[in-house]
């Protein structure tokens, strides 16, 4: 017998993603597949969308936020494996078919979560190098994983509901919620997998603002005071051990370029880390250059110098918080 698999997707307003997210969602399901449409409050057509493809909708009132909706979500589902499927992603043909035999043949997991593909929906530069960043760590990250991503991610429901789910009252707004419920699965025993060809488009228009404020305020600044406050959980994903390197070099980098107007010689210091972060994200680099060419990984670079930059500033200041103010900085 098939387990039966329920796909959960929160959504705020997001029917112009809706409108190619559901149309894959049931090309691939099958007979033991449900659709369950979280509707956060949105005031645009997400629930009539959702009807017309069969979708079950639980309709909230006002906005109370996607961790919260994805559990309002799994709390209706019937299935024992539930799928979080963001808005704007779009799955493959072959993804319900493969993920039941991923649980089928590896039942000591009790979590799996795939990867965006290397087609980004949105051409435009920014888009195309935040997208192809995640898939790039999620390609190269460790298949046993420490964190679980809900963008794109399966869990078995009897393991979600004996955690407590996703932390809605904590994670109002998006930001870690998913990392942060697997750092309790994993405390609990629980195992979770990352299974690289398991791959889904991402449609999500990113402009340079965004990344700033999404990496700095809801990714690195959360992140960072979970694992300060965890000091157990092993790093993982763009949080090993080379991207800590990385982001003291680019540190030291920009540093020393500054320092050149004062003692000449920090030029060789400057070219001595810079080398240094080109050799240890070799792999980062030559994955841009095969895909998107010399020009364009000409422009990831100073993105990718300035993302070890605002990490380390995030660092600084989630320690301060944690260690010294001895307060918690969630962004809520």
């Amino acid at each position: 017998m098939k387990p039966s698999l329920s796909i959960v997707i929160a959504v705020y307003n997001g029917a112009h993603f809706l409108k190619k997210c559901l149309p894959a969602i049931a090309a691939a399901a099958d007979a033991e597949t449900e659709i369950v449409l979280a509707d956060d409050g949105s005031t645009d057509d997400s629930a009539a969308l959702g009807k017309q493809f069969g979708a079950r909708i639980l309709t909230l009132e006002q906005r109370t936020g996607a961790a919260n909706a994805r559990n309002i979500g799994v709390q209706a589902a019937l299935g024992e494996i539930i799928l979080f499927v963001d808005a704007d992603v779009v799955v493959q043909t072959d993804t319900i078919r493969h993920l039941r035999r991923i649980f089928a043949e590896k039942p000591e997991f009790s979590a799996v979560f795939g990867s965006y593909d290397d087609a980004p929906g949105e051409p435009d530069f920014f888009s195309q190098y935040r997208n192809l960043m995640h898939h790039f760590f999620h390609q190269t990250g460790s298949r046993e994983a420490e964190t679980f991503w809900s963008g794109f991610g399966a869990i078995k429901r009897q393991a979600f509901l004996e955690v407590g789910g996703f932390d809605g009252e904590k994670f109002e707004i998006p930001s870690v919620e998913d990392i942060e419920l697997g750092y309790r699965l994993r405390e609990k025993g629980h195992r979770i997998l990352l299974v690289p060809e398991l791959q889904a488009k991402h449609l999500k228009k990113w402009t340079f603002y965004s990344i700033l404020r999404t990496d700095f305020w809801q990714r690195a600044v959360p992140w960072v005071e979970m694992l300060l406050l965890n000091p157990q959980v092993k790093h993982d994903l763009n949080a090993q051990t080379s991207q800590k390197i990385s982001a003291l070099l680019a540190g030291v980098f920009l540093l020393s370029l500054a320092a050149v107007f004062w003692q000449w010689w920090f030029f060789f210091v400057a070219l001595g880390s810079l080398l240094g972060l080109i050799a240890i994200n070799k792999d980062f680099y030559t994955f841009f250059w095969r895909r998107k060419g010399f020009w364009f990984t000409l422009l990831v670079f100073p993105m990718h110098l300035l993302y070890f930059f605002y990490s380390s500033a995030a660092f600084a200041y989630s320690w301060l918080n944690v260690k010294i103010l001895g307060r918690t900085v969630i962004v809520r």
